[in-house]
């Protein structure tokens, strides 16, 4: 499954008719919980095959198999909470799983976000904050992509051909990437949007990938959360 989500976002290109939500909450003491919402077209799923590295490692059938996930989670030192996946009506699949872990250690390793995954949390910029940042794709795959997207600042004729085929194939696109740190947000990243006290979003539909240069980072993207540093009880009062 380490392999399946990078697979995932690496398909926003190649089609559509995909919703994917996913929300990570983080604790005062490192513990937590990470959520994943999925629908997909035989379109996407399709797209990913073709994709895989290998036919059972990368096989996206088996993100909707519980005991194939259970045994990856629980090897990874993680808490299988919920799996449920059922067929729609309209033909699409849906997942919705969630896992938890026990220390920041433990997000690292989850295979929500895949294998490439960078998560790093350290010194705010200013006394009493922290900064928490995600690299979904890895963060050497998101300074790659911020130094593409400067190539693309003027685009020439062939790029923009290549973008609005690209973008025509991304109707129906909606992902959605969430982020509840443990104290009040205080600063985030352009790409996100506070939606609460202690949450910042980011929500991207085919509206939002305007140019190239979006395209570019939507597939390896970087979200940072400052946020106050929790009294030094709070650990204790989340349980953990």
């Amino acid at each position: 499954m380490r392999q399946l989500l990078p697979l995932l976002s690496a398909s926003l290109c190649l089609a559509s008719c995909l919703e994917l939500e996913q929300r990570v909450v983080v604790r005062p003491d490192g513990s937590g919980t990470q959520t994943l919402r999925l629908v997909a077209g035989p379109e996407v799923l399709g797209a990913l095959r073709q994709l895989a590295p290998g036919a059972q490692a990368g096989d996206p059938s088996r993100l909707f198999q519980e005991p194939a996930v259970r045994r990856e989670v629980e090897a990874l030192g993680l808490r299988l909470v919920r799996h449920q996946s059922r067929n729609r009506d309209d033909g699409r699949r849906s997942l919705d799983l969630e896992v938890a872990f026990d220390s920041f250690d433990g997000l690292r390793k989850s295979p929500l976000t895949g294998g490439a995954a960078t998560w790093e949390l350290g010194p705010g910029p200013t006394p009493g904050t922290q900064t928490l940042v995600c690299y979904p794709r890895g963060k050497a795959a998101h300074e790659a992509a911020a130094d593409r997207a400067k190539a693309l600042a003027v685009p020439d004729e062939r790029e923009l051909g290549f973008f609005a085929r690209r973008k025509e194939q991304l109707r129906g696109l909606r992902v959605s990437f969430e982020l509840e740190v443990p104290g009040e947000v205080r600063a985030v990243s352009a790409n996100l949007a506070k939606s609460g006290a202690r949450a910042a979003r980011c929500v991207v539909t085919e509206a939002e990938v305007k140019s190239p240069q979006d395209l570019v980072l939507l597939l390896a993207p970087r979200f940072e959360v400052v946020f106050a540093t929790p009294p030094a009880d709070a650990a204790a009062r989340s349980g953990g």
